[in-house]
């Protein structure tokens, strides 16, 4: 080796102790540690007073010193969130409350997980602030609202379901379509932002029955309004009653196809976007469901019994049980019963499966956050979806068609790994009757 060899190699070597060797001067040296990126944070309260027939979701019956006791376990998974990550310099984007039915809550145990969320966290950056809410009036009281203005709450999500007598009480809801409707005024005459839940599809409804529910609702000056398809969840006694034969079958997919194109078209008469396959908005789309799905997904840190998140990442899901919840709390460990850090693969399929939602992908964009151009990745699976009538590709986007905006979960079955389209989605019904 000569000595001007050894002498390139020696450059070369001093290069790669800081590679690459082009450094700027650093104007705050602070910087470098901060850990700013955005997120959003969701509790789940599992509470609810009427529990309902078709929910899937974490939830038990409420009983007041179960709550209070469960609030403070909330506060003790937040302390070891807090000693395991620097939460400090992470911008909260939104802060989602959800259950159960947050809305039960006595004013005292609303007031206390409002304390425990402000003393905790940095609210300095957030832009939207939500409680789910029931609308069983005496429990919505005054003193409620005080409060929720008090602590920056700016939108509640109210689950009306349905206009109709007759489905709300198939459903279990506890309240009467009159009710609703005033829950709807009271929650704009103090000046939040409202979101509406709605339900269709549901047993035995028939396209008729969806009109009217629209009808009833879309005049209404509502901010936001979500419409989901009814889907039978195994284990739910609604769907117990189904498989008994107590209950009527829903629409099949010709007639469910009817049922959404008939929900778009009165929605968009009167001024709603539908943005997702659930999600029509007048201007006001949730920031909340925009960082859970548009490419690139936000990081969501999910807090309480049943909740899940994607964070640093990882997918994971705390204990259902409230009882296996604690019980790891206050042995000073995190609460999480399952999870997984993503592989390359799967976080190049989750921006897809996720994104899609929104009904366009960029494939620059695409290629920007996983290095590989999705047409190449996704060859067949575009061809076959492009086929199918479920995409349309002009440019360098992908674009859902109007039939891939009703059957979009069939785009995303096609966009996923071969493991997740013979893996069912885990429901917390599941997850509890599994000691989890």
């Amino acid at each position: 080796m000569t000595s001007q060899n050894l002498k390139n190699l020696l450059g070369i070597e001093e290069c790669i102790r800081y590679y690459p060797p082009n450094i700027e001067k650093v104007k705050n040296s602070e910087t470098i540690f901060r850990n700013d990126r955005e997120i959003d944070l969701y509790i789940h309260i599992p509470f609810c007073k009427t529990p309902c027939g078709f929910c899937p979701f974490n939830q038990y019956l409420y009983k007041e010193s179960e709550v209070k006791s469960y609030l403070s376990i909330i506060e003790k998974e937040i302390k070891i969130l807090k000693r395991l990550n620097d939460l400090s310099q992470l911008k909260i984007k939104t802060f989602w409350i959800g259950g159960g039915t947050p809305s039960d809550l006595n004013e005292e145990d609303l007031e206390k997980i409002l304390k425990i969320i402000h003393k905790n966290f940095d609210l300095a950056h957030i832009e939207e602030f939500t409680i789910e809410a029931k609308p069983i009036l005496k429990l919505f009281t005054a003193a409620k609202i005080n409060l929720l203005h008090k602590y920056k709450v700016n939108r509640i999500s109210v689950g009306i379901q349905s206009t109709n007598q007759k489905y709300l009480k198939i459903l279990g809801r506890g309240y009467t379509p009159e009710d609703a409707f005033e829950m709807i005024k009271r929650v704009k005459k103090n000046k939040f932002v409202l979101n509406i839940d709605m339900i269709y599809r549901l047993p035995g409804q028939t396209l008729a029955e969806v009109l009217e529910d629209v009808k009833r609702i879309k005049y209404l000056g509502i901010d936001h309004v979500s419409w989901f398809p009814y889907v039978s969840h195994q284990g739910t006694p609604m769907e117990n009653r189904m498989a008994e034969g107590k209950r009527p079958d829903r629409a099949d997919r010709d007639q469910y196809f009817k049922m959404f194109k008939v929900i778009i078209k009165s929605m968009k008469s009167d001024g709603y976007e539908l943005y997702t396959p659930y999600y029509f908005s007048k201007g006001r789309k949730c920031h909340y469901h925009i960082g859970r799905w548009r490419m690139p997904q936000r990081d969501t840190l999910g807090i309480g019994a049943g909740a899940f998140s994607f964070f640093n990442g990882w997918i994971y899901a705390n204990a259902h049980n409230v009882k296996v919840y604690q019980e790891a709390i206050d042995s000073g460990k995190p609460p999480i019963v399952m999870g997984k850090r993503l592989d390359q693969i799967e976080k190049i399929t989750r921006l897809a499966v996720l994104g899609v939602k929104f009904f366009t992908i960029d494939m620059d964009e695409f290629e920007k956050y996983t290095g590989v151009r999705m047409e190449v990745f996704y060859q067949k699976e575009l061809k076959t979806l492009k086929n199918l009538g479920l995409i349309k590709i002009r440019k360098n986007l992908i674009e859902c068609t109007l039939l891939g905006k009703a059957f979009n979960n069939d785009i995303a079955m096609y966009l996923s790994i071969d493991s997740a389209k013979s893996t069912n989605q885990p429901q917390a019904i599941q997850l509890i009757g599994d000691g989890l």
